[in-house]
């Protein structure tokens, strides 16, 4: 399976954390022992995105005394069960006849763009 990786760069997922241990002093260091609280959002990020959020976040945060700290984790999204060329698959066998819902020949509803 391969790793998909968007523009094929390295993705990110976003987490607040907690932690233990040395006090992180610049933006973009990583406390030695950090254990996710939240996520920040259920995206993932370049890596320019998630260091200007880093940025912003960690930079704040030095101004408390609260052992809070905004990390980003490496992620690899793999899909599970896809074939690869030159391997033996078995398909999806659909019913004969579809229920309107599941009916492919109308256009998908459309939807306005998210800006």
């Amino acid at each position: 399976m391969e790793s998909v990786r968007r523009g094929g760069a390295q993705m990110f997922r976003l987490w607040i954390t907690t932690y233990a241990g040395r006090r992180p002093t610049q933006w973009n260091q990583v406390p030695p022992r950090a254990t996710a609280l939240e996520v920040v959002e259920d995206t993932l990020y370049s890596a320019e995105e998630a260091a200007l959020f880093l940025q912003g976040f960690n930079r704040v945060m030095l101004d408390y005394e609260q052992p809070i700290w905004a990390v980003a984790v490496p992620i690899a999204v793999r899909y599970e069960g896809d074939a690869q060329a030159g391997t033996s698959v078995q398909g999806f066998e659909f019913a004969d006849e579809l229920s309107p819902a599941d009916d492919v020949s109308s256009p998908p509803p459309t939807t306005e763009p998210a800006y």
